[in-house]
């Protein structure tokens, strides 16, 4: 859910991935915001898509969650770069 307080409205958002059920939520969520941060960068413009990304992160406001999104958002080096 997204909730905009300006407009006192309240958006439901699906990621469409499915999860294993054995992972932990906060794993399960940083997938979502891995697959909507990507998405993201598909959709807004060069310039613009830095800064909502980190507006974003900062409104859904889960250490636990980002913590496990950063994991999944640091580039490989070595032969796992291949």
């Amino acid at each position: 859910m997204i909730y905009g307080e300006k407009t006192d409205r309240a958006r439901l958002i699906d990621f469409e991935i499915r999860h294993e059920k054995s992972l932990p939520a906060a794993a399960r969520h940083a997938d979502d915001l891995l697959v909507f941060l990507l998405d993201m960068v598909g959709r807004v413009p060069n310039r613009q898509w830095l800064p909502f990304a980190i507006c974003f992160l900062r409104a859904y406001n889960d250490a636990a969650v980002i913590r496990e999104l950063q994991k999944r958002l640091v580039v490989p080096s070595g032969l796992a770069l291949i």
